[in-house]
Order: C-alpha cells, then sequence, then structure tokens
C-alpha cells in the first residue's frame, strides 16, 4: 500500500510539474493579453523563415500593423476597453490567416505579421483585406466601437544580409507614410 501510495504521489508531482511547464513556455513565449507571439517569440521565428527563404529564393512579406488613434480609445473608453479592443483584434487577425503566417504582438497597439511565400501583390491582398475587415467589424461593447489600422508593408526576396530589423524598419517606414497620409491604408515600402 505504501508502494502505491509512493508511485501515486511521485505521479502527481509528475503532473503538476509538467502543468507548470506548459505554463512556464506560454509565458515565455506569447503575449500575455492577446495570447499571440510576443515580440522576442516572433522576432526568432521571423529569423528562421527568413533563413528558408533565402536558401530557397522565394518571397517574403512582412506587415506592421497600428491601431489608429488607440489612445483616444483608452482615453474615452478606459484602459480595460482598450485593453479588449487589442484582444479582439489579434483575435480577428488571427481568423484570417493561413496556419503558417507568423504573427505577433510588437508591443502597444503595433502588431506584425510575416506572410512567408507571399509577393507584394498578395501582401496587398491580405493587408487590404484586413483593414477593411477591421474597419467594417466594431467591437461589440455598448454601441460598437469603431477603430481602423494603418499597414506598413515590405515585400522581397531575402538575401544573406536581410534581417528582421531591417525589414521592421522598412515597415515602419511605410508605417509612418501610411499614417502621414490620413491613416486607414496600407502603405509599402519602396527601394
Amino acid at each position: 500500500m505504501y508502494i502505491v501510495m509512493l508511485v501515486g504521489g511521485m505521479g502527481f508531482i509528475l503532473l503538476a510539474k509538467e502543468k507548470s511547464d506548459l505554463e512556464l513556455i506560454k509565458a515565455a513565449t506569447l503575449d500575455h493579453m492577446t495570447n499571440i507571439y510576443n515580440r522576442g517569440t516572433f522576432i526568432r521565428h521571423a529569423r528562421e523563415a527568413i533563413s528558408l527563404h533565402v536558401r530557397k529564393r522565394t518571397p517574403i512579406s512582412l506587415l506592421l500593423m497600428d491601431l489608429d488613434n488607440f489612445k483616444k480609445v483608452n482615453d474615452t473608453y478606459g484602459h480595460h476597453t482598450g485593453d479588449i479592443v487589442l484582444t479582439r483584434f489579434a483575435e480577428d487577425i488571427k481568423k484570417q490567416l493561413r496556419s503558417y503566417d507568423l504573427f505577433g504582438r510588437f508591443g502597444g497597439e503595433e502588431f506584425v505579421l510575416l506572410l512567408p511565400e507571399t509577393d507584394e501583390n498578395a501582401a496587398a491582398e491580405v493587408a487590404e483585406r484586413l483593414r477593411k475587415h477591421i474597419e467594417e467589424n466594431p467591437v461589440p461593447l455598448s454601441n460598437g466601437i469603431f477603430y481602423t489600422i494603418s499597414i506598413g508593408a515590405v515585400s522581397m526576396i531575402p538575401d544573406s544580409n536581410t534581417s528582421v530589423e531591417d525589414l521592421f524598419n522598412q515597415c515602419d517606414q511605410a508605417l509612418y507614410l501610411a499614417k502621414g497620409k490620413g491613416r486607414n491604408r496600407v502603405e509599402f515600402y519602396k527601394t
């Protein structure tokens, strides 16, 4: 009987440790609010994807998405509602993606999307579809919270010098252009 209790107790401890390990892995890889990749995990997976596309000589696209005037949402409805908007945004975008697309939160209201094997024309279609979906689908709180997104994008066939940071900086420049042209639009980085 003692052996049965000992083995049962060890089994319980091992199951508890496994559950704890899974929770630690989740906390280290996912954004706690939106349940998508956090910045570090996104960058790690994006580097792997870029390396693969360098070898295959296939196109890759990166989209940097920013919720327009998000401070106004927080100021008008409160930070709790702002968190709901961010969570809903991530859920809505995730439903629109392929299983192998990489989606992550870069911080605040900035989100990033890596589209493997996607050239500029296909990336433009995806970006516009996402932009339009967000514009037409308010968050169902009170009378609905309408908001828009601006998207900066870059598409290329990467080479051995291509880095996630370079792609992000190019997207950031395109995003700045989209914001400057009135928001709620998609702009591509041009070399």
